[in-house]
């Protein structure tokens, strides 16, 4: 300001300057019976008078818009209190009551920072009074260890032995900036911005069951509390209860909140929960779980890769895979097999992943591979069969009347499905993903019917949903109401199970096609503490 506003700046110094000796005499006379109190009581203190900086006073000048002689708390008085470390807190306290005994304090306007330092160490006791003549005057109240350490920073700790909360703060202080320079995939310009944002940001304090404080960034969730326990704790969180209240991982912590961590060892870290943190600790422990979780799975992803590209034509080989994972846009193979292990990765997005949606430089790598129909099976396509939901292509000796459904599967209507025909049982429709159906193909190829719903079936098929939700009242009957009331659902048997704080459930129903199903399955996802929603495979679940 003294460059960017000279004029002003030089004009607010010159009357501090011309008022210097009002304010003297002014600070005496208030301070004459705080003196007598605190001598009275035998304490070795000193008393400074701590004038504002011009900043600060043009900024309140601006805000209440007000002239420079309306602004009265152009200064501070700050008490310091030579007393041992055993009775600091309790020492401040009463020099807070001999100061309000002579002042009304303004009850808004107390901050203990003793009780709760902040993260960088300061501690101290601010009140604001009303002087003689009205005028609100700010004392702050503080040891000389206090003192030392809000001048000169945490270097000034070491210097009083057996402090071990104040030990503990810089450690945990060290403990942050470990933890933002130990994430392996940071850079450096990423660095900086948390950094700036340990020292920049607001704070909010909470507390465990047990009363341990706990400082973290405004706008922490549990998730943050959870790994700032323990990255166990984080890794298998569920929830928590806050204040007594059920909540859940992404819930927003608030000043003051007491939260009991809830966990279940069924749980692991996701991918969202990067979106739902605020601290580098969560971030750095949820990438690192998430890493492992990846490796855990890499070979069952793998199995389950080979089987989907298998649908398209495709063998996939060490050769090449590495062509495969650049037009899937996957930076490694492990990430390629955890979307494969966990169902994100499909038929349809290996075909938009090929060049003008066909095979062309998968037939250039696998010649042997053949082009597949719109209904994603091999060969011409099955003739419509009016009036009739499932159509399938003429095929010698085989009743295409007698059909049923595969009950390791579960197809319903906008599945992909392929009919086998076994003696006196008629025809077997599995879904084109079933891996008995790919393992059936791959040793009895000649029994294979080419098949596909009918686009105008109206009828209704037996599916079923598994729900995963943190524990709470009234989720069946949300879940219920979207089922009757939004989609218009008929339900057969539902079936749900609390423990351990998680809620886990089966409803089995009848729906018309994948894309009802897919769309209920969308809104129960949405409903605030569901966890997971997704379709179980066959008749095997249904039935359980």
């Amino acid at each position: 300001m003294k460059y960017t506003e000279p004029d002003v700046y030089n004009e607010i110094s010159r009357k501090l300057e011309e008022s210097e000796q009002v304010r003297s005499g002014f600070a005496n006379k208030f301070l004459y019976p705080i003196r007598k109190s605190l001598s009275g009581k035998g304490y070795s203190y000193r008393i400074l008078i701590r004038n504002k900086s011009v900043y600060s006073i043009w900024l309140k000048m601006q805000k209440k818009n007000i002239p420079f002689d309306e602004v009265y708390d152009v200064f501070a008085i700050r008490i310091i209190v030579d007393v041992p470390l055993a009775i600091e807190r309790t020492s401040c306290w009463e020099i807070y009551a001999l100061v309000t005994d002579h002042y009304r304090p303004k009850p808004d306007r107390l901050r203990d920072w003793i009780s709760i330092p902040k993260a960088n160490g300061y501690q101290s006791l601010h009140t604001t009074v009303m002087s003689q003549t009205g005028k609100w005057v700010e004392v702050q109240i503080r040891t000389e260890r206090m003192d030392e350490i809000a001048e000169k920073g945490y270097a000034a700790h070491y210097k009083y032995k057996g402090s071990y909360n104040d030990e503990r703060n810089i450690d945990n202080w060290l403990d942050r900036i470990r933890d933002m320079l130990s994430k392996a995939d940071g850079d450096a310009l990423n660095f900086i911005d948390e950094f700036q944002g340990y020292l920049f940001t607001r704070e909010i304090f909470v507390f465990t069951p047990q009363g341990e404080l706990r400082i973290l960034p405004a706008e922490s969730t549990v998730l943050d509390f959870a790994y700032a326990i323990h990255s166990e704790v984080g890794n298998s969180c569920i929830g928590a209860n806050i204040n007594h209240q059920l909540k859940p991982r992404y819930y927003v912590l608030n000043n003051g909140d007491q939260i009991e961590v809830l966990t279940s060892k069924k749980q692991e870290p996701a991918e969202e929960w990067l979106n739902h943190i605020k601290t580098a600790r969560a971030r750095t422990k949820i990438r690192d779980a998430i890493r492992e979780i990846k490796k855990k799975h890499a070979e069952e992803g793998r199995e389950l890769l080979l089987s989907i590209a298998a649908q398209t034509g495709f063998q996939i080989n060490d050769e090449n895979l590495p062509m495969l994972q650049s037009a899937l846009g996957y930076n490694s193979a492990v990430d390629l097999f955890y979307d494969a292990y966990t169902n994100k990765l499909t038929v349809a997005d290996l075909k938009r992943a090929l060049p003008g949606g066909g095979l062309s430089w998968l037939r250039w790598i696998n010649p042997f591979s053949r082009p597949r129909t719109e209904i994603g099976t091999l060969g011409k396509n099955v003739p419509l069969q009016p009036n009739a939901p499932m159509q399938f292509a003429p095929m010698a000796n085989a009743d295409l009347s007698q059909y049923s459904v595969a009950t390791c599967c579960n197809p319903i209507p906008g599945d992909d499905v392929m009919g086998f025909a076994i003696v006196d049982n008629g025809i077997i429709i599995h879904r084109s993903s079933c891996p008995e159906a790919i393992e059936l193909m791959s040793k009895y190829g000649e029994s294979v019917i080419k098949a596909r719903w009918s686009d105008n079936a109206r009828l209704t098929f037996l599916s079923g949903i598994s729900v995963s939700s943190l524990d709470k009242k009234g989720l069946l009957f949300e879940i219920s109401r979207i089922i009757f009331d939004e989609m218009d659902i008929n339900i057969k048997s539902i079936n749900f199970v609390s423990d351990s704080g998680v809620t886990n459930g089966q409803i089995i129903l009848y729906v018309t096609n994948t894309a009802q199903l897919a769309s209920l399955i969308s809104k129960i996802k949405k409903l605030d503490g569901v966890q997971k929603a997704y379709r179980l495979g066959g008749y095997a679940n249904l039935d359980s």
